[in-house]
């Protein structure tokens, strides 16, 4: 009898446990359904933002056209030839391109699209990778701590098209970093919670290769804001359970990344010793620090007061589901204990964040600056990265504990609707405000229509949650559907105010005044280089300091026809500027056959001979006092004979590669109209020579009478030691990968 009885009771058991199997099933159907909804959702915003790609049009808002698509160009142009990329002869009279960063030249990713693909398809891959990537990321991690499908993908959904990721669309490299946080999170609760050894190996490869990534991208200020993020998550993960050895171990990891970039990271180092940011003071520091009154975004998001303008700076807004998630924190915390961590270290790491974006006016970042070298970053507003990824993952906890157990009602519904009172009360005295005619309208939009879109989307966001929790799925659909609809089209908004074009018309040579064998141009539109031009201007992030003057413009007003400043004329000359725009216009992206241009008179060539050269000393004054034509200035005192100048044949002109033949009766001094760099190295006939620095910003060396091949080659120092670096990087996470998964094999 007694085996019957315990058949019985086993059967029991099992029945008792058919109602929660049964729920759990539906559970998980429902839970399908619903992600199916907001993956067709995101798919839809997506194809929203690539359609100008369907018509072979790039993107040109600000960074894109005057910064990405010249470098992106000759970086193309470069591999197709096979010269060399470092030195970008098209900016500043020449330019390392690779020191400022934004490149990222050693990428493999960017050297195999911009290798393999036509420009315009590279440009836009680049321009569209960073959004599925950290789409991606955020829902694989977000799914780690056990969140639903449909929420870790409401999660991702508000991090990928937050505000901050698409008025950030300018910045490539930003967001291709930014790409790499989910991942480098999800990477490391691998690292320090891994079930075997194998996987926690696994995982910190991943962690050494993930941050070596975000080095080579060049941006390493998103690096350290990157890095401080994971800092802030290991640390979550350690107090939870602490582990002292997995701590060292993903700090090694984080090493080995450094050291994988290191072949960025050195050149930078170098270019920032040598830039004007060397010396920058806590002004710099501070600038584009984020405004307290510019938080009113959060609830107004098409309508700001004047002089607040919706720039990329000020990207607070991240939708209007988040902030009511947010408050839905409240009214169910025992369903999301088990995320208890996660949920109450995101709050602290973003509040910190948001502290520090404010800069002076927070508090804590004038503490920040005085760290070596960070003291030299400036925009404290970059750290609303961390503001909105933060808000994404408490925003998908809270989702994930609402829209549950419709049998289990939610009380105090009534705080979901805070956000929209406060929505609706800034909105109602920004309204109230006296304001100009341009900030009466917005795209046409009249201000009463214009103001009330934040506080409609804020209440629908409300509602729709309020009917989620109780369990109307059609309103959890509606709610991830109307979050990337608002957020989608907040950024579209602005990604375009300039129309997108075809890459064509920037890559051939505009029509601009004919110019001479080595000639330039003086014009502050940075996006003529893309065809080609070679600017005595440019536009970097860390640009050589220079001691000649060369202003981009004429001051407003300025008359054509009025006489050059001399200062600026002599500059003009020695950089062998053959033409200069005649007018103030700062187009985004003006005609240039629409241009007045200026022939400056007497320009010099791009290599010629002297043989005469007097001591540096008060240089702007002694360019205007000399003849340049017949007179160097350099550094110390060189000896050269007097004599009639030789002359120069320029036989190659690539970039970071000029050979010429020169033919001189005495000993003279080559001059060439290229900036000078630490890197550059030069040969007479094979043998190596010294390169000088002429007129403060260019380059030259001695020769001797008579017929001379001469050479000048770009290898600086700073890109051998970090390529050495890099290589011992990679052959070290290789080796720590294979001695982990040995280690754990030897420990079963």
């Amino acid at each position: 009898m007694a085996p019957k009885k315990s058949i019985l009771s086993e059967l029991r058991a099992v029945a008792a446990t058919l109602p929660a199997v049964s729920k759990m099933a539906a559970e998980e159907r429902n839970d399908r359904v619903l992600a199916r909804w907001g993956w067709g959702a995101v798919a839809l915003a997506l194809l929203v933002l690539a359609l100008p790609a369907f018509g072979r049009a790039i993107y040109l808002h600000t960074d894109l056209a005057n910064y990405f698509l010249p470098i992106r160009a000759f970086h193309a142009a470069c591999l197709a030839s096979g010269d060399s990329c470092l030195w970008f002869p098209h900016f500043y009279n020449g330019f390392y391109l690779h020191g400022d960063g934004g490149a990222g030249l050693f990428h493999p990713l960017n050297d195999w699209i911009y290798r393999f693909l036509p420009f315009d398809v590279a440009f836009n891959v680049e321009f569209l990778r960073p959004y599925p990537v950290m789409l991606a990321g955020m829902y694989c991690f977000l799914r780690r701590w056990s969140l639903p499908r449909f929420a870790s993908l409401f999660g991702a959904s508000v991090f990928a098209l937050s505000g901050f990721n698409l008025l950030h669309h300018m910045h490539m490299n930003v967001l291709a970093i930014a790409a790499h946080l989910p991942w480098l999170l999800w990477a490391i609760q691998g690292c320090l919670r891994g079930e075997s050894a194998r996987a926690r190996a696994g995982s910190w490869f991943a962690v050494a290769l993930l941050s070596g990534s975000q080095w080579l991208l060049g941006h390493p200020q998103y690096v350290v804001i990157s890095s401080l993020a994971e800092a802030g998550y290991a640390a979550l993960l350690v107090f939870e359970r602490p582990q002292l050895r997995g701590l060292l171990t993903l700090l090694l990891a984080k090493i080995v990344g450094l050291a994988i970039g290191a072949v960025q990271v050195v050149p930078t180092l170098a270019a920032l010793s040598l830039s004007a940011r060397a010396n920058a003071g806590q002004d710099l520091a501070s600038s584009y620090a984020l405004n307290p009154q510019q938080l009113l975004q959060l609830f107004t998001p098409h309508f700001l007061p004047p002089n607040l303008p919706l720039v990329h700076v000020a990207s607070v807004y991240i939708g209007a589901a988040a902030p009511v998630l947010l408050a839905g924190l409240l009214l169910r915390r025992p369903v999301w204990r088990p995320q208890r961590t996660l949920v109450f270290g995101a709050l602290g790491l973003g509040g910190l964040a948001l502290i520090l974006s404010l800069g002076d006016s927070g508090g804590l970042y004038a503490l920040w600056s005085r760290v070596p070298i960070l003291g030299q970053f400036r925009a404290p507003s970059r750290f609303l990265l961390l503001v909105h990824f933060f808000v994404a993952i408490a925003a998908a906890v809270s989702l994930s504990s609402l829209v549950g157990d419709p049998k289990r009602p939610v009380a105090r519904r009534w705080v979901l609707f805070v956000v929209p009172a406060l929505s609706i009360v800034v909105a109602s005295w920004l309204a109230s405000r006296p304001m100009g005619p341009a900030a009466r309208t917005l795209l046409g939009v009249p201000l009463p229509w214009l103001a009330s879109v934040g506080p409609l989307c804020f209440v629908l966001a409300a509602s729709l949650v309020a009917f989620a929790t109780g369990g109307a799925r059609w309103a959890a659909a509606l709610l991830l559907v109307l979050s990337v609809a608002d957020q989608t089209y907040f950024g579209w908004r602005h990604i375009h105010s300039v129309e997108p074009r075809p890459a064509a018309a920037f890559l051939e040579p505009p029509d601009i005044p004919a110019l001479g064998p080595g000639q330039r141009v003086h014009w502050g539109w940075p996006a003529l280089a893309a065809g080609g031009i070679s600017l005595s201007s440019g536009y970097a992030a860390l640009p050589a300091q220079r001691k000649l003057h060369f202003g981009a413009r004429f001051a407003p007003g300025h008359a054509p026809d009025r006489p050059l400043p001399r200062t600026l004329l002599a500059s003009l000359r020695l950089a062998s500027v053959g033409w200069m725009r005649a007018d103030s216009s700062r187009a985004a992206l003006p005609d240039p056959a629409a241009a007045r241009w200026r022939e400056i008179p007497e320009t010099l060539p791009r290599a010629r001979l002297v043989a005469k050269a007097i001591p540096l000393g008060d240089l702007l004054r002694q360019v205007v006092r000399v003849d340049l034509a017949e007179t160097a200035i350099v550094r110390g005192a060189i000896d050269l004979e007097p004599g009639t100048r030789g002359s120069v044949e320029l036989l190659r002109d690539a970039p970071g590669a000029i050979d010429l033949e020169t033919r001189s009766p005495t000993r003279q001094l080559l001059v060439l109209s290229e900036s000078f760099h630490s890197g550059w190295e030069a040969e007479v006939d094979g043998d190596p020579c010294p390169v000088l620095r002429v007129y403060g910003d260019f380059m030259g060396c001695v020769v001797e009478a008579g017929p001379h091949r001469v050479g000048f080659r770009f290898a600086p120092r700073s890109l051998r030691v970090g390529r050495a670096v890099s290589i011992l990087g990679c052959l070290s996470a290789v080796l720590g990968l294979v001695l982990g998964i040995r280690l754990g094999r030897l420990s079963r």
